[in-house]
């Protein structure tokens, strides 16, 4: 299984971290957020704990089947729908695989999980003082194929590409930030889909590379991927 996550602003965070007058808008205190992390690091990537997780996407490979699930809904609450992953890794012995995971996704999820501790204990049924982890088990394919390396900024979608994806510009922080903003969440869902695909692609691609899955069944696999992605584009 791969999965991914579609992020916004936590407009609310920033604004306490900032003291921002409260006089402006969520949509001006995102671009703050923006244009410092611009000004910063050159790239529109807020940190860890100032991104508000919206959307969790799956897609499963599985007895000659595709599946592809997204959990959350437009007014779906961060701790709930964080809850509702965990469940769903619990429930698969702990096992997903994104690319990235060490760098965006786990950071993410560990930090926002941290917020919302009480609620995601209760729907979980998990003690809050638990040793392990929910997350632990996510695979970062990227650091697994470049031997436990920093993937070098290497873009999920172009990988995608060469691996026979079609074309598919994956969108930034400030453009998924625009979409949902505007109510465009389906658009936001649909992105986080075909990111999640492009990470599956990845990961049978690595399982047949060690022999895990054979070519033929490989090649099943990514033809049910592109024709799903493609309803997509």
């Amino acid at each position: 299984m791969a999965f991914e996550i579609a992020t916004v602003p936590d407009v609310a965070g920033i604004r306490a971290i900032y003291d921002l007058d409260a006089a402006l808008s969520d949509s001006d205190v995102a671009d703050y957020a923006f244009q410092r992390q611009r000004a910063t690091d050159g790239h529109d990537d807020l940190l860890p704990h100032l991104q508000r997780v919206v959307e969790i996407s799956f897609a499963c490979w599985g007895d000659d089947r595709l599946t592809v699930s997204s959990l959350a809904a437009a007014n779906s609450a961060e701790g709930a729908l964080i809850a509702r992953f965990s469940q769903e890794l619990t429930e698969l012995g702990g096992t997903a695989a994104c690319w990235g995971a060490n760098q965006r996704q786990r950071p993410v999820l560990n930090l926002r999980s941290l917020i919302h501790a009480s609620l995601i204990s209760e729907l979980t049924g998990r003690a809050c003082a638990e040793l392990r982890h929910p997350f632990a088990g996510i695979a970062d394919l990227s650091q697994h194929l470049s031997a436990f390396a920093p993937d070098g900024g290497v873009p999920l979608h172009q990988l995608a590409q060469l691996l026979g994806a079609g074309r598919a510009q994956a969108l930034t922080g400030a453009q998924v930030w625009d979409a949902w903003r505007s109510g465009a969440a389906a658009s936001v869902t649909a992105d986080c889909e075909r990111r999640a695909l492009a990470s599956l692609r990845v990961l049978l691609r690595l399982r047949c590379l060690v022999g895990e899955l054979d070519v033929a069944q490989m090649a099943v696999a990514e033809f049910a991927i592109g024709a799903r992605t493609a309803q997509q584009s």
